[in-house]
């Protein structure tokens, strides 16, 4: 069954969630107990025995990241050990624990070491990575889609609108100062809730990306063809046929 539909990122992302794959490591047939992420096998030659130092870096986007790369200069500037002796604090680190945000600072040295000195803080604490990741998730999804529907002898093509709100530039500036005064919690004054309603309302309304969704679907320009469950269940046993 054909139909006409309303095409928007949460369409987009919940069709083509069905089609996401991951691959699958292959087993080890041997473990050898030597190598890998151990602490024997990571461990700076000036780590010591008689300090277990451990880490643990919260979530909270680029913010946490951008806290704990700056509790990383620190150890890194911080001298320990007798004059003879003396190496870094970041060098008895044994153990690092992250979620969220903290995790992009905490895999970035696991993986890179001193690099992240260099490398982090242009690749990725002053790059708009949120919006090169989500650009890349969405071209990502789009093609595994458009490979799916051809199998379906649907349409390839797959249009993408993304809208995207960033309240921190509001153009009213009592509005902005609103909204990054409100606290992150569960529980808000109705008068709160009632004027970051109004404000995201607002904000979509006025928003080129989501006119231009508006438009063309008012305009009938962007026809597309969402398979039925019939249609996929008849795909998918012909295929295994």
């Amino acid at each position: 069954m054909a139909m006409r539909s309303s095409i928007a990122f949460l369409a987009v992302a919940l069709f083509a969630s069905g089609c996401a794959h991951y691959p699958i490591n292959a087993p080890l047939a041997v473990m050898d107990g030597r190598t890998g992420y151990r602490f024997e096998n990571t461990a700076f030659s000036t780590n010591s025995d008689a300090l277990l130092l451990m880490l643990a870096f919260s979530g909270g986007g680029t913010r946490a990241a951008a806290l704990d790369y700056g509790v990383l200069e620190e150890l890194a500037r911080t001298g320990v050990g007798p004059p003879s002796e003396q190496h870094r604090l970041l060098d008895e680190v044994d153990l690092i624990s992250s979620v969220s945000g903290g995790s992009f600072t905490a895999a970035y040295y696991a993986l890179w070491g001193d690099r992240i000195f260099s490398d982090f803080e242009p690749q990725f604490l002053k790059k708009r990575v949120q919006n090169e990741l989500f650009r890349e998730t969405m071209a990502r999804l789009a093609r595994e889609t458009s490979a799916v529907r051809l199998t379906m002898n649907g349409p390839g093509e797959l249009t993408i609108y993304t809208v995207e709100l960033h309240f921190n530039q509001l153009a009213d500036d009592s509005d902005r100062r609103f909204f990054n005064s409100v606290p992150t919690r569960l529980q808000l004054p109705s008068a709160t809730v009632d004027r970051l309603r109004s404000i995201a309302a607002a904000e979509l309304a006025g928003n080129d990306e989501f006119q231009r969704l508006i438009g063309d679907l008012r305009n009938g320009s962007n026809p597309v063809n969402f398979a039925t469950g019939q249609e996929i269940g008849q795909t998918a046993e012909r295929n295994s046929q």
